[in-house]
């Protein structure tokens, strides 16, 4: 004789602080695709500049290459501290701090008027991305009991990543075919 099965519990409704952190989680990941994929596109005429080369001397080539590699070490090294920093300061405050580090490192980046300073604020950027999407990644797992739903709103979240690479994309070519009527910057 087989026991009668219960019908599987249905997921809880979400709530205003669901869909907040869920739409802040959407954005964040979008942004840091775009901040990461930014570096390449920016890195060779800012080096050039601030070295005073054409951006097809070989010394911007070799910047290039070490600033893409020092950013995605450093991101690297702090995105594996990023679980340590969410559970020493908490997963609000450290999603605050590298999204305001990751807001204001670029734009330091573009002001930058030496090398080092240029690839420092670049690495920072690397930094809180990094960051960022490991303390994302913690709020969105805590906030979900039910394991499907958590499952679900994970990969949802994370899919707005691959829209960063598509904003990116689109943001260059609009800077391309308005270059000229761009306003100087210094």
């Amino acid at each position: 004789m087989s026991s009668p099965q219960t019908p599987p519990a249905a997921a809880p409704k979400l709530g205003t602080t669901e869909w907040l952190i869920i739409t802040i989680a959407s954005i964040g990941f979008l942004f840091d695709t775009y901040e990461l994929l930014m570096t390449p596109l920016v890195a060779a005429p800012a080096i050039a500049e601030l070295l005073q080369v054409p951006q097809n001397n070989p010394l911007v080539t070799d910047w290039v290459g070490r600033l893409l590699w020092i950013a995605a070490l450093c991101g690297g090294v702090f995105g594996l501290l990023g679980g340590w920093l969410v559970d020493k300061f908490g997963r609000k405050t450290i999603m605050a701090a590298s999204i305001f580090l990751y807001s204001a490192a670029p734009f330091c980046a573009a002001y930058s008027t030496t090398l080092p300073m240029f690839v420092t604020f670049r690495s920072l950027t690397f930094i809180g991305v990094c960051v960022e999407f490991v303390a994302a990644i913690t709020w969105l797992a805590e906030v979900f009991e039910d394991k499907k739903q958590r499952e679900k709103w994970l990969g949802i979240t994370q899919a707005f990543a691959s829209l960063g690479g598509v904003f990116v994309t689109m943001v260059s070519i609009w800077i391309s075919q308005h270059m000229a009527d761009l306003p100087a910057m210094g």
